[in-house]
């Protein structure tokens, strides 16, 4: 947090408000009940939540997970690849990556991003710090949705169906302002999303290639890290209390340097959110 400054305390100390004001809405919502039956105003704790920011159900709004138990199971709300309970995984022809879902709750410099519609769960931005050409850079990682939102599932919710492209759009400005008050450079955003509409959204974005860097991790630790998590699932979060530190970190979340002098072959393709000009890198649209 010390290394990153002004961008770390907006990306981290943000997700610990969004927690805390959930506490404290759920406290003051208790408490204001209470005085209610006993025929006390409570002119006095509604003022105290109003100036709360948190989920309220009204139209769309956003929240950063919490960093807690129930941060296993983000993949559950949207059915996609990090998913813990395998069934509701909606492309099963898709790895499951869940093993990185430990790594990505002890990283301070990962934090998943929620956007709802009147309460209703839509999508959520996985995003991450990365440095990119030299440059400390704001990546949306991975953007899934609820399968609610879906076209290729059989049952659809027709009122979250006719907003999902204003609250995918209402999530980037949402990101690309908080990308500023980090006082961070560019934004960029993976393709990696299991939700087709998501994929083409980005694909209308200007598209750049940078030369990857080197990885950090393996095969072995990977696997390792895997069957330890299907085997021992109950103490997953026992061990991350204890040992979070030591526990090695699988390269997608490690990766913090993508550079265009990079040692190792391939590109990696990212989509200009905010703050980069297409000519400023090798520009692949239409190629």
């Amino acid at each position: 947090v010390k290394r990153h400054g002004d961008m770390s305390r907006e990306f981290f100390y943000r997700t610990q408000a969004d927690l805390a004001a959930n506490v404290l809405y759920g406290s003051l919502t208790d408490l204001k009940s209470s005085w209610a039956a006993g025929g006390k105003s409570t002119k006095e704790i509604d003022a105290l939540i109003d100036k709360l920011s948190v989920i309220r159900g009204r139209g769309i709004e956003f929240a950063f997970a919490a960093k807690d138990i129930s941060f296993f199971k983000l993949g559950d709300k949207s059915g996609d690849c990090s998913s813990l309970t395998r069934s509701v995984q909606v492309n099963k022809d898709n790895e499951n990556i869940f093993y990185d879902v430990p790594m990505w709750l002890t990283l301070p410099t990962y934090q998943v991003l929620e956007g709802y519609y009147d309460g209703k769960f839509v999508v959520k931005f996985h995003l991450m710090v990365e440095r990119i050409r030299g440059r400390w850079s704001l990546l949306i990682d991975a953007t899934e949705t609820t399968p609610l939102v879906r076209d290729d599932v059989p049952v659809k919710d027709p009122k979250l169906m006719a907003v999902r492209q204003d609250v995918f759009a209402a999530g980037l400005e949402f990101i690309r302002q908080l990308g500023r008050k980090m006082k961070i450079g560019p934004i960029y955003a993976e393709f990696f999303s299991t939700t087709e509409w998501v994929r083409q959204a980005y694909a209308e974005l200007p598209m750049i290639a940078v030369h990857q860097s080197s990885e950090v991790g393996s095969v072995e630790t990977r696997a390792a890290l895997l069957k330890f998590f299907q085997d021992n699932s109950k103490e997953t979060a026992r061990l991350l209390a204890r040992y979070g530190k030591n526990i090695p970190v699988h390269v997608q979340a490690k990766r913090d340097d993508i550079s265009e002098d990079g040692l190792e072959p391939g590109f990696r393709f990212l989509y200009i959110i905010d703050g980069a000009k297409p000519d400023d890198f090798l520009p692949l649209r239409g190629v």
